[in-house]
């Protein structure tokens, strides 16, 4: 899906984000220039109150573009022109914010959303606590505006090579530096009225709607030059690979980079990731959909996944097609039909999505039972991070139905069943079989795969260790049918989301009205396998680490279905499919991509890495619908390495797993984030 765990998402979604939520830095990959430059306002004197334009600012880092809509500059000027500066001595810079560029509206609004969801205060409120509430929804504001503007400054000097460095004091609200000159965005209604300008939240909050982007300016603001890792420092040094491929003909061993030493390590590592992997979104029509002459480009049966040698051992076709998608391009295709041979899955898929529209198509109606309404912890379960219910984000445009399957076979939140029927939740019951059973076969391959690669265990017990891991550690919402020692409570902790992501300029604040825009932040997630059955509307996007770009999947089987039909003699034009037995299906309904995350790294011992991934949304397409599984483990159940994977080998994040239970792991792989 579409792994960071902040407060948005470990008390909704269940994903983990950077520290700025759905904010996201762009890449050293990306083309255009860094977004830290001079702000280019009409009023730009005026609001930031100086009598003429500043010269050209040095961060740092060096000199920071003037043809963008933000700039960064020291606090105080360092005399002396041939004096160096430590990396580890802090400085204070001023910042100036676009919210365009930043996204401060929607990220506010989701921390507003957060805390008034989460206020005990606000749920008991009667209708004689007027006051009281709305005294505390103007302090929510102020907090979320504060931490909006934190993030979005912290993201800007990660992007100029500086990072943030606050004293535990001064993370608190209205602590970390001096902010002013706050100007809300306008919408175009409004766009001839004059400029106001604020000197601080207190004063502007009154006049701030949740989802409003603001600028401002902040003012003192300490940092020191981000450290590089051994990878940044290589890729600096050797941007092409060129010495690297020298001196390994040389017989000499070159280092990729740190391994994680604890899972602490692997969560903020992959946050690094993220914080570089691009943030512009291209239309459908420029997305990279991958080369369909590679192998880890083009979808693998279903069938081929479920396969072994006749003694046991994993089919090397099948294995090397694995590991080249996850590795190389971060997730795989694959084909439920196994290559139009059998339809009865792909059926099920069908009736999946009909099932989603349904559902969304009665909440624009209005007709949602209130106990349905917001996200809330699934009872019972033993664990807080088993949400259940429909939230809406983003002014109505990301809204989620965060289901889970109980082991008596119930769908949760219970209402459902009010709104879906039997037969719907049937359906999603099916799906959810059907895709889980896929992402345990990925899984077996994978762990396998790495556990035979080091040595830990031969070929034909590497499957054995690996099938035991995906039927006592996975948590596909069944019962455990082993003997081994567990706890997995009533619950799956593997949810099943219906998601509906839009791109309305209508429910747009002003800023994030692009025609193609990132809706979902690049992110990964704490699972093993995250399946998104593809869609109608494209949107996924994986970054490919081997071609250094956003991955668009959906597209690249939308590319290779086409190419079957033509080879057919069929229409290749169609969105939907005509079966031998006269039934259509749509053509879609075929695939599923898979992309691993961070448990399975764990497992896999850093051969497969967390899929860092995305949502984008364009107004030239309908809503993106989505129906993606989260597949993670059952809570309770303990890691006994022996069992699992062979033997450590040394892995010190495996060491660090044993004898833990799999909930214990996921909080320790949670990077500390806004609560």
């Amino acid at each position: 899906m579409e792994r960071h765990d902040s407060a948005l998402a470990s008390m909704t979604l269940g994903i983990r984000i950077s520290s700025a939520f759905i904010l996201q830095v762009p890449s050293k990959h990306a083309s255009t220039p860094a977004r830290v430059t001079r702000f280019m306002f009409e009023e730009k004197a005026s609001f930031f109150r100086r009598d003429e334009e500043p010269d050209e600012k040095v961060t740092a880092r060096g000199k920071v573009n003037s043809d963008g809509p933000n700039w960064i500059e020291r606090s105080f000027a360092v005399t002396g022109t041939d004096e160096q500066i430590k990396a580890s001595t802090v400085l204070d810079y001023n910042v100036g914010i676009s919210g365009k560029s930043y996204q401060t509206g929607p990220l506010a609004e989701r921390m507003y959303a957060t805390m008034t969801q989460r206020s005990k205060v606000l749920q008991s409120a009667s209708e004689n606590d007027d006051e009281q509430v709305q005294e505390l929804q103007r302090t929510f504001k102020m907090i979320a505006m504060d931490c909006a503007a934190k993030e979005a400054v912290r993201a800007a000097l990660l992007e100029n090579g500086l990072e943030m460095v606050l004293q535990p004091d001064e993370e608190q609200v209205g602590e970390w530096a001096s902010v002013d000159s706050i100007r809300l965005v306008r919408d175009e209604t409004s766009s001839s009225l004059p400029v106001q300008l604020y000197d601080d939240w207190e004063e502007v909050v009154d006049d701030w709607t949740p989802g409003q982007g603001f600028d401002f300016v902040v003012r003192q603001v300490p940092a020191k030059m981000r450290a590089l890792s051994l990878d940044e420092l290589l890729q600096a040094l050797d941007p092409k690979g060129e010495l690297r491929k020298e001196a390994e003909d040389a017989g000499m061993t070159v280092p990729d980079g740190i391994m994680p030493q604890s899972l602490e390590d692997l969560a903020s590592a992959n946050v690094q990731r993220v914080n570089v992997a691009p943030r512009e979104a291209v239309s459908e029509q420029d997305a990279f959909a991958g080369d369909m002459a590679k192998r880890g480009y083009r979808p693998i049966h279903a069938s081929a996944l479920a396969s072994l040698n006749a003694d046991g051992t994993l089919v090397h076709a099948t294995m090397m097609h694995v590991m080249d998608a996850l590795v190389s391009h971060g997730c795989l295709i694959v084909d439920l039909t196994n290559g139009g041979e059998t339809f009865a899955n792909a059926k099920v898929i069908a009736e999946m999505w009909k099932t989603t529209e349904r559902f969304f198509e009665q909440a624009d109606r209005g007709e949602l039972p209130e106990e349905i309404q917001g996200m809330k912890t699934a009872e019972e379960v033993g664990s807080t991070h088993a949400k259940v219910g429909f939230a809406s984000y983003d002014n109505g445009n990301m809204q989620f139905l965060e289901t889970r399957l109980a082991r008596t076979g119930q769908i949760l939140p219970s209402s459902t069943e009010k709104v879906l029927g039997d037969a719907g939740c049937t359906t999603l019951r099916d799906a959810y079989q059907i895709l889980a059973s896929v992402a345990k076969d990925v899984t077996k391959t994978v762990v396998a795969s790495c556990s035979q690669e080091v040595g830990a265990v031969d070929g034909v017990n590497a499957v054995t260790c690996a099938t035991k891991l995906v039927n006592e550690i996975i948590d596909d919402g069944m019962p455990i049918q082993t003997d081994v020692e567990h706890s997995e409570g009533p619950v799956s902790m593997s949810p099943h989301r219906l998601c509906r992501y839009s791109n309305n300029p209508q429910k747009n604040a002003p800023e994030t009205s692009n025609e193609t825009r990132e809706i979902f932040g690049a992110h990964t997630d704490s699972t093993f396998i995250t399946v998104v059955p593809v869609a109608l509307v494209p949107g996924l996007e994986v970054f490919d680490e081997a071609a250094e770009k956003w991955y668009r999947p959906e597209k690249a089987a939308r590319i290779f279905w086409e190419e079957e039909q033509k080879a057919a003699g069929n229409d290749a034009s169609s969105t939907n499919e005509t079966l031998k037995d006269g039934s259509i299906v749509p053509w879609y309904s075929r695939y599923a991509v898979m992309m691993p995350g961070e448990l399975l790294q764990v497992f896999a011992r850093s051969e497969v890495l967390a899929s860092v991934h995305r949502v984008v949304v364009t107004q030239e397409q309908p809503s993106r619908l989505s129906a993606p599984i989260l597949v993670r483990g059952r809570p309770g159940t303990s890691v006994d390495i022996a069992r699992y994977v062979g033997a450590s080998m040394g892995d010190r994040i495996l060491e660090q797993c044993e004898g833990r239970n799999i909930n214990d792991i996921y909080d320790l792989m949670q990077v500390q984030s806004f609560q």
